[in-house]
């Protein structure tokens, strides 16, 4: 724990008592255990007239000893000369939508702020002015991020020609596949050659099945089958239908109308119906826990290098698994930092998210926390890290698994040996990606806003139950035909004539983006 300089000697004296009687007793950890180790640097008071720069994140709300962690950030000499102090305000993934809307809607100061495609979506706040421009701001306050994005990732972050969010460096390509439990996969010889679509899944799921009843709708979950890529596909960024990969005319058609969607859906429905997935809607967060314990060994989602090692830590268990689509450019607006347009200081902002993208001691210690507390060196040279003595991902302090939301993910310590080289392989697949069908293009929504939001009640009626296998594909009220008539009574036609309207405009004034 941290101790005030305005404290009593005395009262330091039985605090140190009471920290040596704990060491001698050695108990075992538990989740609310007493930590004992005192950092070497004591935090100095919180001068009024320094300016705070509060962050935004999404997650699982606030972890244990966040504040100890902010304490130690401030206190780091690359951020004291900021002469700022950096508040991070945590909001959980189910309500951060709502959440953030509140806060731009009452006009609430913020600094930096998550934002991507699925949560507080980033093209519509950026054309709800909820962010900063930063095209002039970047080079000037924050020059090493601006000089490590590539160009075309800066040019494909742009929403009407602006750029309003920093994209965090990460997996910037699409790599939606499978991971499924690495003991299960040994038991029953899975070779991942064998397995290049998600149909081939079948026939290991009823083996496992038939071994373990217990698991019955509670053996497989994920987006994977459903996302573009992985049919052959590249989705229209802020946007609805999608473009066939090669089709060199850019032609934006209703995907879901689509024969391989169809397949997709009626997949789903026969694991459904043997009793492979729920027969109920799932969230995300109710799966992750249930895969704590065994359940859904079976899991449909990104697989990018290093991800055996991160599922390791967050879900417990070994995983195996690999990509079932080609290497595109599509995942850039996925995970990204905002300025706020509210912001009373963009330019420290940026001066202290420079920090996160390229000091490693500052990203790690916002991802990590504490070296002795809440991780130790198992390998200095590999940059590879464990938990303390005692300590494992379920009773430490601070965990918060999601280093992608903090900045320059490729700056994390590894956690596993397995997960040694990821970032050197993740990076040099982002190099190599195609480009998608799309080019650097974002959908401008607003004149089709009443359509696309007609859409999204559509979808949430008809295609969440078909994707989830609850609805016989060919029920004449509820199958994938009435859900293709309710999305063009809702006005799917007029939606994709201004999408392409508006990539052909684009395309046009950018020919050479596409060469």
């Amino acid at each position: 724990m941290f101790i005030k300089m305005s404290r009593s000697y005395y009262l330091f004296c039985c605090l140190l008592v009471v920290a040596m009687l704990l060491v001698a007793c050695k108990p075992t950890p538990t989740p609310e255990h007493v930590r004992v180790i005192v950092p070497t640097q004591t935090p100095e008071p919180t001068v009024s007239s320094v300016p705070v720069i509060t962050w935004i994140l999404d997650g699982v709300g606030s972890p244990r000893y966040a504040d100890d962690v902010m304490a130690y950030l401030n206190n780091l000499p690359q951020v004291k000369a900021l002469n700022i102090n950096v508040k991070l305000i945590w909001y959980d993934w189910s309500s951060y939508d709502q959440k953030t809307q509140q806060m731009f809607t009452s006009g609430e100061f913020c600094d930096l702020i998550f934002t991507s495609n699925w949560a507080n979506n980033y093209v519509n706040g950026a054309i709800s002015g909820n962010y900063l421009a930063l095209d002039d701001l970047l080079p000037k306050y924050a020059p090493k991020t601006w000089s490590t994005v590539p160009k075309v990732v800066w040019t494909m972050s742009k929403v009407n020609d602006k750029i309003y969010a920093i994209p965090n460096q990460q997996g910037w390509y699409n790599a939606w596949g499978f991971r499924i439990r690495k003991d299960l996969a040994e038991k029953y010889n899975v070779n991942l050659d064998q397995i290049n679509e998600y149909k081939d899944l079948t026939p290991l799921m009823e083996k496992i099945l038939a071994d373990y009843p217990y698991l019955k709708n509670q053996l497989v979950q994920g987006a994977g089958p459903f996302a573009p890529g992985t049919m052959g596909y590249d989705g229209i960024p802020g946007g609805f239908g999608a473009i066939k990969q090669g089709d060199a005319t850019r032609k934006i058609i209703n995907l879901n109308a689509e024969q391989v969607m169809r397949d997709r859906v009626t997949l789903w429905r026969e694991w459904e119906q043997k009793g492979y997935a729920p027969q109920e809607l799932m969230t995300d967060l109710t799966v992750d826990a249930k895969r704590k314990e065994g359940l859904f060994p079976v899991y449909l989602s990104i697989a990018l290098p290093g991800f055996s090692a991160l599922d390791k830590v967050a879900n417990s268990y070994d995983w195996i698994g690999k990509p079932l689509e080609k290497p595109v450019l599509g995942n850039i607006l996925h995970a990204m930092t905002g300025v706020c347009k509210t912001s009373k200081n963009p330019e420290l902002a940026l001066s202290f998210f420079d920090l996160m993208y390229s000091d490693e001691k500052v990203f790690n210690t916002v991802a990590k926390g504490l070296e002795g507390e809440h991780w130790v060196w198992v390998d200095k040279d590999k940059k590879l890290i464990g938990f303390p003595p005692g300590y494992d991902p379920n009773n430490t302090g601070y965990n918060v698994y999601t280093d992608w939301i903090f900045g320059n993910n490729f700056l994390a310590y590894y956690t596993s040996t397995d997960q040694v080289g990821a970032w050197d392989e993740t990076a040099k697949v982002n190099n190599e990606a195609m480009l998608p069908m799309t080019g650097s293009f974002i959908f401008d929504p607003t004149p089709v806003q009443a359509e696309l939001a007609a859409l999204a009640k559509v979808d949430k009626q008809f295609g969440e139950p078909l994707q989830f296998g609850l609805v016989d594909p060919a029920d004449p009220a509820q199958g994938i035909d009435a859900w293709i008539k309710a999305e063009n009574d809702a006005g799917a036609e007029k939606v994709i004539d201004e999408e392409q309207k508006q990539l052909d405009t684009f395309v046009k004034a950018n020919p050479d983006i596409f060469k």
